[in-house]
């Protein structure tokens, strides 16, 4: 809940460990105000600025508004996908705080994507091969902006384990390969895609005013369905850098280790 975020450590910890370990956390009981979200955020780390500002409200715009350069401030569903896939660091995590609900739509979806990389691993090595070493190039443009970065869709550590993914078919660019790898690179894709919308890897839920939502970008995607055009539907949150994620799951470690080891027994 929000006073245990606020108020203790461990409440903190306990946040950023379930974020960790299953790609996602929720905070309950948080004001609908952006002030008490912005100090709800402020106890993981500190905001990301981009091209989007640091803090971001997400609302359905006009076509014409000069604001409208993502597909987020439309009315349409968005598939599954991860965030700034065109920068060299795509965010950390991602967090999102409803402020006013669409009781007609604009469900948040969300789907794990290591879940979906061990899947293809274990049913088609061969595409789970391609499609952690071919480097796919994304990007977006708008009058002020125009990044490219190239990630490929696993990242693996040494061990060979899943540690990165990355996903967002909107803003994926045209890819250069060699004549023989074409369609191999195509086929891998096809049958990710697939898994990645098989109902039973996905994840329905309806966030309502108070209820905040951590999110991995490194490992959870998230989309919406439809979102009715007079619903006035607004979320507000930011992304985090990932070592900053960390970084604080290590220090409340070892505050507490600390705590405990001079705690009077």
């Amino acid at each position: 809940s929000m006073n245990q975020v606020m108020e203790t450590e461990e409440g903190l910890l306990n946040l950023l460990q379930n974020t960790c370990n299953f790609g996602v956390g929720i905070v309950s009981g948080v004001p609908a105000d952006q002030e008490s979200t912005r100090k709800a955020i402020s106890r993981i780390g500190p905001e990301r600025q981009t091209f989007y500002g640091g803090f971001w409200e997400t609302k359905v715009l006009p076509q014409d508004d000069e604001s409208n350069i993502d597909s987020a401030y439309s009315t349409d569903p968005l598939p599954a996908h991860t965030d700034g896939n065109y920068w060299e660091d795509p965010p950390g995590l991602q967090i999102f705080h409803c402020l006013k609900s669409d009781p007609k739509g604009g469900d948040t979806l969300l789907v794990d994507g290591f879940r979906v990389g061990e899947i293809l691993r274990a049913k088609d090595p061969k595409a789970f091969e391609v499609l952690s070493q071919v480097a796919v190039p994304f990007q977006h443009k708008d009058p002020q902006n125009h990044v490219v970065a190239h990630h490929s869709v696993f990242g693996l550590d040494q061990q060979g384990n899943i540690s990165r993914f990355h996903l967002n078919a909107l803003d994926r660019e045209t890819i250069h390969l060699p004549p023989d790898q074409v369609l191999e690179f195509y086929r891998a894709w096809a049958v990710m895609t697939a898994i990645v919308k098989d109902p039973d890897n996905e994840g329905w839920l309806k966030l309502e005013p108070g209820e905040m939502i951590v999110i991995n970008n490194r490992r959870v995607m998230h989309g919406r369905s439809e979102i009715s055009g007079s619903s006035g539907r607004v979320l507000c949150g930011c992304y985090i850098n990932y070592e900053d994620f960390l970084s604080k799951i290590r220090v409340l470690n070892e505050h507490l280790r600390t705590r405990n080891r001079l705690a009077p027994s």
